[in-house]
């Protein structure tokens, strides 16, 4: 009976002690003064987290031959170092070669034609002078003959011509008038020729099909000389996708992709709404994306564009988003040791 009168108190005290405790926890947490142990973080002090990729300040090339065809000789591989125009893989050029022999032949032709020209125009004056002659003497034969059929006409009584005789002469007086005719008409032609500058523009219109054969030939041999693709600059082959006796024509796979010589850099993609924050000057850290042991790369922003467009690389890749709108930021790393082309990162960016 003692132990059942006990167990009600013992809860109504337990209650008791209860109630007290939660209105002291109240009251302090109302009354009693407390600070903050960090003060609250500000816009200006936040950093800008973004992506990026490894790069060089000329960039990476695609390199294809102008001149499609078939590989006949490869003189590099992946991976090797190469000067400035050195050759890294030659086409078949036979059908080259033949059109540079053809144009060369045209050249020839045109050249022949040219100092042809030239020459008629020096002998033009001596043409009309030996043109006027030949006026003078047919002039000449007519006159004789005229004469002559007037005497024989005159002593036709005397020697008893008959009419076929007189009539022959007459005819060939006749014939001599005509061929007299036909040298004035050439004369004038002649004469008019030089009034008109003919024999100049011959001259100039033999030059001008010279200067286009010579053209040709210019041509020919470019795409002779195109046959070999030539490093543009010192650099390595990141990528050789030929082979000897292969087909290769330009397209959406470049037959060589070519890194220049040169400190690597980091293309930062910011996004724009930290357009604002991004200035050059400012340090970043720099770290690979995919590696959680990642060293961390100290670099500054050398130049930050004005262009607010897509990325600069739109390889679909998974995971990625490939339609934002971002701000290109290029990052200089102190050392560029161990960062390779096309290598995706992660930048922070301190915006103090």
């Amino acid at each position: 009976m003692a132990e059942r009168g006990r167990a009600p108190g013992l809860f109504i005290l337990m209650a008791v002690v209860l109630l007290v405790g939660s209105l002291g926890v109240a009251g302090w947490f109302f009354f009693v003064p407390h600070t903050d142990p960090k003060p609250p973080l500000r816009a200006e002090d936040l950093a800008v987290v973004c992506t990026g990729r490894v790069d060089t300040p000329q960039m990476v090339i695609s390199l294809d031959p102008a001149q499609p065809g078939r590989v006949v000789e490869v003189f590099a591989k992946e991976g090797d170092e190469v000067q400035a125009d050195q050759p890294i893989l030659k086409m078949d050029d036979s059908i080259a070669v033949h059109r540079r022999k053809q144009a060369e032949a045209a050249v020839t032709a045109a050249t022949i034609d040219r100092d042809r020209a030239k020459a008629e125009a020096d002998r033009f004056p001596d043409t009309i002078r030996m043109r006027r002659a030949m006026v003078a003497a047919a002039a000449a034969q007519v006159s004789a003959a005229e004469k002559n059929l007037d005497a024989q006409k005159a002593l036709a009584g005397v020697q008893k011509l008959g009419e076929a005789q007189i009539a022959a002469m007459e005819a060939n007086v006749q014939q001599l008038k005509e061929l007299k005719k036909a040298e004035d008409i050439g004369l004038d032609q002649l004469v008019k020729s030089e009034k008109d500058k003919f024999p100049d523009l011959a001259v100039k219109a033999a030059e001008a099909r010279l200067s286009a054969a010579e053209a040709d030939l210019e041509l020919a041999k470019k795409a002779e000389k195109e046959c070999v693709l030539l490093a543009p600059a010192r650099g390595h082959i990141l990528r050789l996708q030929a082979t000897k006796g292969g087909n290769l024509a330009p397209g959406y796979v470049p037959s060589v992709v070519f890194a220049p010589v040169g400190k690597r850099i980091v293309r930062a993609e910011v996004d724009q709404e930290y357009l604002a924050k991004v200035k050059e000057g400012q340090t970043a850290e720099i770290q690979d994306e995919s590696r959680m042991d990642s060293p961390t790369w100290k670099g500054k922003v050398t130049r930050v564009s004005k262009w607010v467009a897509q990325r600069r690389t739109l390889i679909l890749e998974p995971g990625e988003i490939n339609d934002v709108r971002t701000l290109e930021a290029v990052i200089e790393p102190d050392d560029d040791k161990d960062l390779v082309i096309g290598q995706r990162m992660r930048i922070t960016i301190k915006v103090k």
